[in-house]
């Protein structure tokens, strides 16, 4: 193999090879599959709605009809109490004929009345409904009301639900976005609490009847027919607003044939408005040589309209236009209706098929969904199911993600880019070693070459499953290698100490050299499944590496690293402490490389001994040395060094007692366990007995983080 191809081994892919690797990574048949389950799976759940919906309606149109029939025999009979009843005349002629006898005079001669006659026509008796009679016509007027507008909303429901299933058949790619595409504005439209109107009138309408039985009359008066208004208004003002709604919004569902009707009036009127405005400022324009600037302008956005399209036609419209949103609802509404956790097995499979600003988004919505069914308890809820099923989707979303050149971003598009692949490290990635290691590994650290808090993040999380893999005896194939020691080498130089302006930044640079001296010693093991040719191939480009870590340590300008220390924490000797430490981190692994018995590797060069032994002397000679105990008084924190053992730990280095050959197999009987490292705050990596370089007992302080 040439230097070229060998060299073209040790790099991270291109966002052109992974943006290849994601469209080969399934095959047509595999996302086709996948696709039709979500797509099934939507489909079953769309028609179990609108056929539940359905036969509500039914029954709520059976209940009405017989409501309405007993209202309107109870009606017949007391709306008689609002007018005068057949007698009233008879007894008005009686009182004109009793006045008239009270009023007689009788004298000698002749019998006066002072009491005039009237015709019978003129002879009236003023009416007055009884109270009793007025209330109970009022309930059950509005009793009826009630019942005839809910008949007349659940027929309102039917006809939207009927027009919800014209054109949708089967379960292909077309047929899923159409049915995603009224689904959503299903739910948008909140047709599901439209839905409960009907019975919640048939139930008023109820109580309405209930409580007109306790009443016995009333009579014809303004405030029947002003409770019967205001529900008729009532009425006609939702049948009004549903049938204009759909001419303004496309995505609404309200379908009947009034709305189609009222769209129809609609669209004539707007396009023949379009069209005549174009061609009058382009009379005025052309015809008339009038120039203004307004008109110019007026001109542009007239052409600019775009015609109202058929109803159907508008519908394909919205599609074509939404149609990565559409497919990401599709492929997650499969799980948030179901919360069946085989559909989050291979949503990774259809993540590939998204446009990239979706994928992200996919889990977004998952959440939102958990949150729905949960509340705030949703991650204790969910803890299962994100440690099982969801390590897969994240780390193909976060491929996704790491395909677009974010760099090239714009600051706001940066900023959302960031909090998406946050989100998905944080909220999304579960804690626990990843089946695929080398997907993982990838993935993880091509995240982790960059700036900022996502390639910190990334980092991280890289190391935390790096130690759980070690933890559990999981190795790492060649390659995996190979993506790691190749990010670290990346931060290595990217961080060069030339250019680290404080001394949490140099720490931090520190570690990556600590990166690859642990990786090197868990995967150069008499366990390890690597090929001699590969373990070769390990070593020496770790000897490169480490190389160059001691090469830019030997040329490091100190004062700058310890500028923005304080002076507390100079006289403390901190920086001389957590430097002896972190070497000691980077140095001890290889020490057991290079003496263990059966095969050694030798991977820092004697020039590389000698920077660090350089780097070391300059650091003791420009820092005091300060009692560990004394430096964690005066800081009050804890610390760890290895001060007291570096310098022996260097001299075993030099000595070079076995002559170590690069490139010899390991002995079969013999598997060192290499020296633990914990990390976080206030904990101190031990050595254990059995692992100890074999350099004499270094002094142990209180515990603490290294790159403090």
């Amino acid at each position: 193999m040439s230097d070229a191809a060998k060299q073209e081994n040790w790099r991270l892919p291109t966002r052109e090879e992974l943006r290849k690797e994601l469209q080969e990574e399934f095959s047509e048949e595999q996302k086709a599959q996948v696709w039709q389950n979500a797509a099934e799976a939507v489909k079953e759940f769309h028609d179990e709605m609108i056929d539940r919906w359905q036969k509500e309606m039914d029954s709520l149109l059976v209940f009405a009809g017989l409501l309405s029939a007993v209202l309107t025999a109870f009606n017949v009979q007391t709306y008689q109490l609002l007018q005068p009843g057949p007698n009233d005349p008879m007894l008005a002629i009686l009182e004109q004929i009793s006045g008239q006898l009270n009023s007689f005079s009788v004298n000698t001669q002749f019998i006066n009345s002072t009491q005039p006659s009237r015709p019978l026509d003129q002879v009236e008796i003023p009416f007055a409904a009884q109270t009793s009679g007025i209330w109970i016509n009022s309930l059950w007027f509005s009793s009826l009301v009630c019942s005839l507008a809910s008949a007349s909303i659940a027929l309102i429901v039917k006809q939207w639900l009927n027009g919800l299933t014209v054109g949708l058949s089967g379960t292909s790619r077309e047929s899923a976005r159409l049915r995603q595409y009224r689904l959503n504005g299903l739910l948008r439209w909140h047709v599901g609490t439209i839905v409960f109107i009907p019975s919640i009138l048939l139930q008023v309408a109820l109580v309405l009847f209930l409580a007109g039985l306790l009443i016995l009359l009333w009579s014809l008066h303004p405030t029947v027919a002003i409770a019967s208004t205001y529900l008729v208004v009532a009425l006609f003002l939702f049948l009004l607003v549903v049938t204009v709604v759909p001419a303004i919004w496309w995505d609404c569902c309200y379908r009947s044939p009034q709305a189609v009707a009222v769209y129809i009036a609609f669209r004539a009127a707007r396009n023949g408005a379009i069209r005549t405005l174009q061609a009058g400022t382009w009379a005025l324009r052309h015809l008339t040589h009038f120039r203004s600037r307004l008109l110019h302008a007026i001109d542009l956005w007239a052409r600019s309209l775009e015609e109202t399209p058929r109803w159907r036609g508008r519908e394909q419209s919205e599609i074509l236009r939404a149609t990565g949103a559409l497919d990401r609802s599709t492929a997650v509404m499969a799980y948030t209706t179901t919360f069946a956790t085989r559909h989050l097995t291979t949503l990774h499979v259809v993540l590939t098929d998204l446009p990239r600003e979706h994928v992200s988004l996919c889990f977004d919505d998952i959440f939102r969904a958990w949150e729905g069914q949960w509340g705030k308890s949703a991650w204790r809820h969910t803890y299962a199911v994100r440690q099982e099923f969801m390590a897969r989707p994240v780390l193909t979303a976060l491929r996704h993600l790491l395909a677009i050149d974010s760099e090239k971003l714009l600051p706001a598009w940066h900023a959302q880019w960031s909090a998406q692949a946050k989100g998905l490290l944080e909220r999304f990635l579960p804690n626990n070693p990843f089946p695929d290691v080398d997907l993982c590994m990838s993935t993880l650290s091509m995240l982790a070459v960059g700036h900022g808090d996502v390639p910190e993040l990334a980092l991280s999380r890289l190391e935390n499953q790096l130690t759980m893999y070690d933890v559990k005896g999981i190795r790492l194939s060649h390659k995996a290698c190979q993506i790691v020691l190749s990010m670290y080498e990346w931060r290595l130089k990217d961080g060069n100490p030339s250019t680290t302006q404080t001394f949490a930044s140099f720490m931090s640079w520190i570690k990556s050299a600590r990166g690859v001296s642990k990786r090197l010693s868990r995967s150069l093991t008499d366990k390890s499944s690597l090929s001699p040719e590969e373990e070769q191939s390990l070593c020496t480009r770790g000897r490169d590496i480490l190389s160059y870590f001691a090469r830019a340590l030997q040329g490091l300008d100190w004062k700058t690293v310890a500028s923005d220390m304080s002076p507390e924490d100079r006289e403390a000797g901190l920086l001389r402490h957590s430097f002896s430490y972190s070497i000691e981190l980077v140095v001890g692994p290889l020490m057991q490389l290079r003496n263990r018995p059966g095969r050694k590797f030798d991977v820092l060069s004697l020039e590389a001994i000698s920077a660090l032994e350089d780097a070391w002397q300059i650091v003791k000679s420009t820092h005091p040395n300060v009692d560990p105990k004394i430096t964690r008084r005066r800081l009050k924190r804890a610390i760890a060094t290895a001060s007291n053992s570096l310098d022996r730990n260097f001299a075993s280095l030099r000595s070079r007692p076995d002559d170590p050959e690069k490139g010899d197999l390991l002995d079969e009987h013999h598997d060192p366990q290499p020296r633990p490292e914990q990390s976080g705050p206030d904990v101190v990596p031990a050595y254990t007995e059995d692992t100890r370089p074999p350099s004499p007992k270094p002094e142990q302080d209180s515990p603490t983080n290294g790159d403090t």
